[in-house]
């Protein structure tokens, strides 16, 4: 299975790195499965694509997860953001209930409640980061994606594409050249 970046459709062009952050943090909650074969695709920057279900299928998902974040919470509400991703997450498991091997619930669950006191601006900055990156400024994305990763340690597929950017940013300078092709995150 995988999970698209969730489309934007608040009307806010600021929100569009939110969705490529929740969809990507919830990839990282359903990775906590043993049962479950996750499958990430290649980051799709500040915004959700159009619906292209074309990477998914060459990647071997046959559950797609997708969505849309059609309002955003008030700021000083922000903390309902993990409970509404933990919500997301347990729909995904209860379609999933007879595929998953035996404890996954309860790991997947784990990941959840230990993932996401900050999970708002972690996934802000995390889709802010990519959207950096696609644009070529590898500076501001290193330092986005560190910011994610500080504000939610346990965000694995996040740490995974800061070492990216880093590195990214890292050849720029002293080859000035991009880096060489690496495999897919885990």
């Amino acid at each position: 299975m995988t999970v698209l970046p969730f489309a934007n459709a608040t009307g806010k062009a600021a929100y569009d790195a939110l969705g490529v952050g929740l969809g990507d943090m919830i990839l990282n909650d359903l990775a906590a499965s043993t049962g479950l074969r996750v499958a990430v695709l290649p980051p799709a920057g500040g915004g959700a694509p159009p619906l292209d279900l074309a990477p998914a299928r060459a990647a071997g998902a046959t559950l797609v997860v997708m969505g849309t974040v059609q309002s955003v919470v008030p700021p000083r509400r922000r903390e309902d953001f993990a409970a509404f991703q933990g919500v997301l997450v347990d729909k995904v498991l209860e379609v999933l209930a007879g595929a998953l091997g035996p404890g996954d619930d309860a790991r997947v669950k784990a990941a959840i409640t230990a993932n996401h006191p900050r999970a708002f601006a972690a996934a802000l900055a995390y889709g802010q980061g990519l959207a950096a990156r696609d644009r070529g400024d590898l500076e501001k994305a290193a330092r986005s994606l560190r910011k994610a990763i500080a504000k939610e340690p346990a965000f694995s597929l996040g740490q995974g594409r800061c070492n990216d950017a880093v590195r990214a940013l890292y050849y720029s300078k002293v080859t000035a050249q991009p880096p060489p092709a690496r495999t897919a995150h885990r």
